[in-house]
């Protein structure tokens, strides 16, 4: 596969990734960051602070790859995080690969923030479409089953298309028994190094859409 090409745009990499970004404005009771991210050292993020090659004011480049050196010796969420950030809160940004690893990401912590009926209410069609096939590309079949229940449950077998509409049928808060239905597929859901495994795999299988070299 050809890596898709970024627009000579700055690309922010300073972000240390232990930075939990929640939606803005969604519904329901916060859920505190679960999984090691949350447990992270000092130690940990001084080698993300003292690599040079990652910890810039910007980057331009019209290729959102990275070189295998700049992320030598990163710990396992550096490393995600660093491969991630330029397909990250950009609707257009990074490799096929880059894309996957960034909304899969952000699905989980948004599940992790406010359960599954959260994440359905941010989310348009489109990005719920596209958080589907990087879950089903990188081979997360349970994640991306829990998922699809949950759409199933909460939105019927024919969801609208726009927005609003989706939201009117999700309504402020899911019911109670709703709701004890989604306890199992928000479980399913927690803790973002479960995906790990499927990223190191996808990462291995395809480094075109990754590295450089």
């Amino acid at each position: 596969m050809t890596p898709r090409q970024l627009p000579n745009v700055a690309l922010q990499l300073t972000e240390p990734p232990s930075i939990r970004f929640l939606p803005r404005g969604a519904p329901g009771p916060a859920r505190p960051p679960r999984g090691r991210s949350a447990q992270r050292s000092a130690a940990e993020l001084g080698r993300w602070a003292d690599n040079p090659l990652l910890c810039r004011t910007t980057v331009t480049s019209t290729d959102s790859r990275l070189t295998r050196d700049a992320l030598h010796g990163l710990a396992a969420d550096a490393y995600f995080w660093a491969l991630m950030a330029p397909a990250w809160d950009a609707p257009d940004g990074g490799t096929a690969g880059q894309r996957a690893l960034a909304v899969t990401t952000y699905l989980v912590r948004d599940v992790e923030n406010g359960g599954l009926h959260q994440a359905l209410w941010n989310r348009t069609a489109e990005q719920l479409a596209e958080a589907l096939s990087a879950l089903d590309r990188l081979g997360a079949t349970e994640h991306a089953a829990a998922v699809r229940a949950a759409v199933a449950l909460l939105l019927g077998d024919r969801p609208p298309d726009a927005r609003e509409a989706r939201r009117a049928v999700l309504g402020d808060r899911a019911s109670e028994q709703a709701r004890e239905r989604l306890a199992p597929l928000d479980e399913q859901l927690y803790d973002e190094t479960r995906l790990w495994p499927y990223y190191r795999r996808y990462i291995a299988a395809h480094p075109a859409e990754f590295f450089r070299e």
